[in-house]
């Protein structure tokens, strides 16, 4: 999607740096926007309320159907080939990372993972 955003706005080069950030930015907001689509409508059991994410985080325990789902994702490539992290796992369900971090390690000690 980026390289056609970068055709569609005239491939901005080094001389246009602003307009080549805005390319940028509208390209990560595209796709954050997909991606989150994607996810309330084939993980709607993952996520107490979409419209909370934009918020800050908030600092609760996960449920043990939301760490069932994302343990098994945790440390695999995703589409960029970046593991995924707490931070990005933090970004999608909209908690803070020590909720995540805590939570994943109780699930670890709780099925002998660890």
């Amino acid at each position: 999607m980026a390289p056609v955003l970068h055709m569609l706005a005239g491939e901005p080069g080094e001389d246009n740096p602003k307009l080549r950030k805005a390319v940028c930015r509208l390209t990560v907001y595209v796709a954050d926007h997909c991606m989150e689509r994607f996810l309330c409508r084939y993980y709607k059991g993952a996520y107490p309320e979409m419209d909370r994410m934009a918020g800050s985080p908030l600092r609760r325990k996960l449920t043990d159907e939301e760490v069932e789902c994302w343990y098994p994702l945790w440390h695999t490539p995703s589409e960029d080939g970046q593991p995924l992290g707490y931070g990005r796992i933090v970004k999608m369900i909209g908690v803070d990372r020590d909720s995540v971090k805590n939570a994943f390690k109780r699930y670890e000690r709780r099925n002998g993972l660890r």
